[in-house]
């Protein structure tokens, strides 16, 4: 074996650990093969997260939406797959999420928001009914915590019904 073939088997040994994204289009879970995009049929996104999450996920009904009635399927593990006439329009996520997620900009559980402030231009918090909240890259988020040190709470993107 050469010297550059050891070297590319060593690296590829100790290739870096699957990533999941949580996207503005759609969400990528660790573990899952290849994306689940928005507009995938509800039976093909309970499949995707399916085959990554054991067991059931519960369901519900949300028909006070102002932008329609959704379907939610719901892992403890900390994901929701937000559905509407069929279709998977939305996901959120909270920090209970195993795996290393973060969005296709880089925000993840782990930043404080003192951290995510310097590193990112343009990322700010308004005050919300509960906590402060933000929009950043195609992706919305809550931080309940106050102060710098605080980490973000929940994400989501794509159609959700979201109170406030």
């Amino acid at each position: 074996m050469t010297f550059s073939a050891l070297i590319a088997a060593a690296f590829l040994a100790v290739s870096p650990p699957q990533t999941g994204v949580l996207g503005s289009d759609g969400i990528t879970l660790v573990g899952a093969p290849g994306a689940l995009k928005f507009g995938a049929t509800e039976a093909e996104a309970l499949a995707y997260a399916g085959a990554v999450f054991p067991g059931a996920p519960t369901r519900a009904q949300e028909s006070n939406c102002r932008n329609g009635v959704f379907s939610h399927a719901d892992w403890p593990q900390g994901i929701r797959l937000t559905f509407q006439d069929g279709q998977f329009v939305g996901w959120s996520a909270d920090r209970v999420l195993q795996g290393d997620y973060s969005t296709a900009a880089g925000l993840n559980f782990r930043d404080s928001v003192s951290a995510l402030r310097q590193g990112r231009g343009g990322f700010m918090l308004s005050d919300a009914v509960q906590g402060r909240e933000f929009a950043y890259a195609g992706v919305w988020g809550r931080v309940l915590q106050p102060g710098g040190q605080a980490t973000i709470d929940r994400m989501w993107s794509g159609k959700v019904c979201a109170r406030r």
